[in-house]
């Protein structure tokens, strides 16, 4: 009999351990990759928000901001540049809460002691000029596409950093991906005013050129200067810049 015990006691604390070290994994996948960004209000409307960036370091010059990225690159980290008021920053990952930001720069202090914070602040949509409910309702519908898009990339370099998806398996999952956004860009109705036509025309490039980016992915041929686990990062952070962009050519009509 106290040897069964023995045995149901081993048996409990063998799956305790192996949990925990799936919690563990994951929690540090969470720090090697970008962050789980989410458009938090999507689903109701596109209002103004703030992302917060993770900067290896900032330079003067962009030349030796290019110089440091390089170097990232070939560090499976992600290495976008991103210019304000005259300073390059080298941007290794985008957060949604402040706080996973602060934690991120915190265990990365011993390698990258120039790391510092960067708030990325998205213009909400202004909805004015627009007066057809559906037509806005598909523009909200788009954007909710772009973050399950990054939400989707963001898991394929999670499976990366952990070993649970093969290069080739994370390829096939990003075509998987630009079929969804061909999807997205077909099912976008037509405006029916010269406002809706306009709007219509910056929309549908933006998904092409994202989903230019993914093709990019699926074609990316891994070297020792640019691995793909960083270059799956710098897309869904270049992402973020194309939606910044949308939304202020969308306020200029």
């Amino acid at each position: 009999m106290k040897k069964n015990g023995s045995k149901f006691f081993f048996f409990v604390l063998t799956t305790l351990c192996v949990a925990l070290c799936i919690v563990v994994s994951h929690f540090f996948a969470g720090l090697i990759s970008t962050s789980t960004f989410s458009f938090a209000n999507i689903s109701a409307s596109v209002s103004e928000y703030s992302l917060y960036a993770v900067s290896g370091k900032s330079f003067s010059i962009k030349t030796q901001a290019t110089e440091f990225a390089n170097d990232l690159k070939t560090k499976n980290s992600g290495s976008y540049i991103y210019c304000e008021n005259g300073k390059y920053y080298v941007i290794c990952s985008i957060y949604e809460h402040e706080n996973d930001a602060k934690s991120v720069v915190e265990n990365i202090c011993e390698t990258l002691p120039e790391a510092e914070i960067v708030e990325i602040k998205l213009s909400g949509i202004n909805f004015v000029n627009l007066t057809n409910e559906n037509f806005k309702k598909s523009i909200v519908d788009v954007f909710a596409g772009f973050k399950q898009t990054y939400l989707d990339l963001y898991d394929i370099s999670v499976s990366l950093d952990t070993s649970v998806y093969s290069q080739t398996k994370a390829m096939l999952e990003c075509s998987k991906i630009e079929d969804y956004l061909a999807d997205l860009l077909n099912a976008f109705p037509e405006g029916s005013t010269a406002t809706e036509g306009a709007y219509l025309v910056l929309i549908k490039n933006k998904i092409k050129k994202i989903n230019q980016r993914i093709d990019d992915l699926i074609n990316f041929n891994d070297s020792t200067s640019y691995t793909f686990r960083s270059k799956i990062k710098n897309t869904y952070i270049e992402i973020v810049f194309d939606l910044q962009d949308l939304i202020e050519s969308l306020n200029e009509k």
